[in-house]
């Protein structure tokens, strides 16, 4: 959950009143993170492509065929370079936005 947005009541019955404060609206999303072990410097390299693509998509259905949109997290990379060729690599991104009830 982020972005709540409050608001303030005005209270004049401070006896019966439910609260001060109320949130009328909030994002709600997962993140999920894809990890790979003992891939050669050049397909790291291949990989950190996907970070400054504006349009990222993800295969969600095989029959029918069907992508989604997801939001790449730029300060999520694993990105080494080793003596023998070889590293872990690592992405996190964004899945679709969860909707949720809003005043």
């Amino acid at each position: 959950m982020q972005n709540a947005t409050i608001i303030k009541n005005f209270v004049s019955d401070w006896e019966n009143q439910d609260s001060i404060e109320e949130v009328i609206f909030k994002d709600a999303g997962q993140k999920m993170k894809v990890m790979a072990e003992d891939l050669s410097v050049n397909d790291i390299k291949g990989l950190q492509s996907i970070k400054y693509s504006p349009k990222v998509q993800m295969l969600v259905s095989k029959n029918p065929v069907k992508w989604q949109n997801i939001v790449i997290n730029t300060a999520t990379y694993s990105e080494y370079e080793t003596m023998n060729g070889h590293a872990p690599f690592s992405i996190t991104f964004n899945m679709p936005s969860i909707n949720i009830q809003t005043q």
